[in-house]
C-alpha cells in the first residue's frame, strides 16, 4: 500500500515539502521586497538582477503569481511599496535640492548654464510626480476641487424652465 509519508524511502512527506516551498516563498519574497524597498525597481526588474547571481530564482510573474495568491505575502508587498513610493517623494527633494551640475566649464575654463542636466532633472522630477500620483492618488494626486466661498458661493440653475404645454408637445412628438 501507498503511503503519504515517504522517510521511510528516503523522500520528504508531502507535509515537509509543503514546509519547504512555503519557506522558499517567503525566502524570494523576502528579497523581493528587501530590494522593493531600497530601489526604485519593480518586479521583473528585481527578479532578472537578482537572478544575474542566482539562476534558481524565479522569475517575476511567478513572485506576483504567489503574492496574489498568497495575503500575507500579498499584505507584505503592500507594505514594501509603500516604502518605495515614499523613498520617490524623498528623491524628488534630493534631485530638485541638487545644482552641483547645473554649471559646467567649457574645455578653456568659460562656465555656462548645463541646462542638459537641468532638463534631465526636471525629466526625473516629473517621471516621480506622475509616478507618485498614479500609485496614491489620494496622497500624490492633483486635487480638484468644485467648491464656492462665501463671497462666491455655488448656485445650481436651470438655463430654461419649460411649460407644461412645451413638455407634453415634446412627449407628444412635436416641437410646438
Amino acid at each position: 500500500m501507498a503511503t503519504k509519508d515517504k522517510t521511510a524511502q528516503g523522500g520528504e512527506t508531502d507535509e515537509q515539502r509543503k514546509e519547504r516551498v512555503a519557506k522558499h516563498k517567503s525566502d524570494c519574497v523576502d528579497i523581493l521586497c528587501e530590494m522593493t524597498r531600497e530601489t526604485d525597481k519593480g518586479i521583473k526588474r528585481i527578479c532578472d538582477t537578482v537572478q544575474k547571481d542566482n539562476p534558481d530564482f524565479p522569475k517575476g510573474s511567478t513572485i506576483q503569481d504567489w503574492i496574489e495568491a498568497d495575503e500575507a505575502l500579498s499584505g507584505q508587498y503592500a507594505r514594501a511599496k509603500d516604502f518605495q513610493i515614499e523613498r520617490l517623494a524623498e528623491q524628488i527633494l534630493e534631485i530638485s535640492d541638487d545644482d552641483s551640475l547645473d554649471m559646467a566649464f567649457k574645455e578653456d575654463g568659460t562656465p555656462f548654464v548645463n541646462t542638459e542636466h537641468i532638463q534631465r532633472s526636471k525629466l526625473r522630477v516629473d517621471s516621480r510626480k506622475w509616478i507618485l500620483s498614479k500609485l496614491k492618488p489620494k496622497k500624490y494626486g492633483d486635487k480638484v476641487t468644485m467648491a464656492g466661498d462665501a463671497d462666491n458661493p455655488l448656485v445650481v440653475s436651470h438655463k430654461h424652465e419649460m411649460t407644461e404645454a412645451e413638455l407634453i408637445a415634446i412627449a407628444a412628438g412635436s416641437s410646438h
